[in-house]
C-alpha cells in the first residue's frame, strides 16, 4: 500500500483468470478481501475487479498478492 493514504481493503468485487492472457474467465467473488484459487489448468493472468464504490482517491495502490504455495 501506500503509506500516505489510509489502509482500504478491497471487499467488494471478483477474480478472473486467463490462460492466454486475453481471454477470462469468472472465477470467484471476494471475501472480506481476499479469494482462494485451485486453477485446473495452467494460468498466464490474474484479474481482480472491484465494485466497491469510490473512496475519494482517484487512484489506488494495490500490495503485490500472495501465491500459495511457493514453488
Amino acid at each position: 500500500g501506500n503509506r500516505q493514504l489510509p489502509k482500504t481493503i478491497v471487499t467488494t468485487g471478483y477474480v478472473e483468470v486467463s490462460a492466454d492472457g486475453r481471454n477470462f474467465e469468472r472465477v470467484a467473488e471476494l471475501e472480506k478481501g481476499s479469494v482462494v484459487l485451485r486453477p485446473e489448468g495452467p494460468v498466464r493472468a490474474v484479474r481482480i475487479v472491484s465494485t466497491a464504490e469510490d473512496n475519494g482517491c482517484a487512484y489506488v495502490t494495490v500490495q503485490p498478492p500472495r501465491i500459495l504455495p511457493v514453488l
